[in-house]
């Protein structure tokens, strides 16, 4: 298999590895008051490493000290960060001095960043078109790596198209670009999109009304999305997400009202928006 292979390959150039044994199951945890290696399902590796450079897949354990963990089966992962189906999962480092399971680290903020600039035109019928540019670090940039890389080119503009088109009906996608800095753990993706009809016209006024936020903070909510109410999110892992929106609009066009500012500082989150007009 590909991680025994793996570990061969390490100890064949004097680098010590070891397997570690885990479950990725969303559903299922591992328990240490039940000793049975049933509970297990995947199986990663385990190096001893000095870390210098303040890598997010490194583990402390009380016994052989700081080792990283790296799972070659996820292809879209950097050695150095852990998958996201790993974080704070119980596991068990199969090395003879270790006699109790080790709790892998939870991602923290910085693991995960998530840069966005979009800007947008609005026609005089409420037409919107234009780009959305992700710069994308950590966990946000091998979700996006698995994303683009992992399906045709017809199926990946379908999936930009349905993302944008939860809060935006009439959206047709008018390209998708993407470039991969794998050894820097960087992916860019840029999407050029159309949505018909976006604002809405005020009968009997020469007036439209839009929602200029765009949200889409999580996978299954689009960039556009807002109205219906949701359900209270359990938020399980740290991101940094910084969001541009620029509009411009055609002739005939002029701004009327702007949203207030708003921050929301919490325990577990900070939130700030603002905007401005110019000529």
């Amino acid at each position: 298999c590909i991680r025994d292979r793996g570990i061969a390959l390490l100890k064949s150039v004097g680098i010590e590895a070891f397997p570690v044994m885990a479950n990725i199951s969303d559903e299922d945890e591992v328990h240490k008051e039940w000793p049975s290696p049933y509970q297990f399902n995947h199986c990663v590796i385990a190096i001893p490493f000095v870390d210098e450079l303040g890598l997010s897949g490194m583990v402390n354990d009380s016994i052989i000290g700081d080792v990283l963990i790296f799972d070659p089966t996820s292809k879209y992962t950097p050695i150095g960060s852990l998958p996201r189906y790993l974080h704070g999962k119980n596991v068990l480092l199969n090395h003879k001095k270790v006699e109790s399971l080790t709790v892998l680290p939870v991602e923290k903020s910085g693991d995960s960043e998530e840069e966005r600039d979009i800007s947008v035109h609005l026609d005089i019928d409420g037409t919107i078109h234009g780009s959305i540019l992700i710069e994308s670090s950590g966990h946000a940039a091998s979700y996006l790596r698995e994303l683009c890389f992992g399906q045709s080119d017809r199926r990946l503009r379908m999936t930009m198209r349905n993302w944008i088109a939860v809060g935006a009906a009439r959206t047709e996608i008018e390209g998708v670009k993407f470039e991969d800095d794998f050894e820097n753990d960087r992916f860019l993706l840029e999407i050029r999109f159309l949505s018909l009809f976006y604002g809405q016209r005020v009968a009997g006024e020469n007036r439209i009304v839009l929602k200029p936020i765009f949200l889409g903070r999580h996978r299954d909510q689009g960039i556009l999305a807002g109205g219906a109410n949701r359900p209270p999110a359990y938020i399980s892992r740290a991101k940094t997400l910084q969001e541009r929106i620029r509009y411009e609009w055609g002739e005939g066009l002029d701004v009327e009202i702007l949203m207030k500012p708003l921050q929301v500082t919490s325990s577990f989150c900070l939130l700030y928006t603002s905007d401005a007009a110019d000529e």
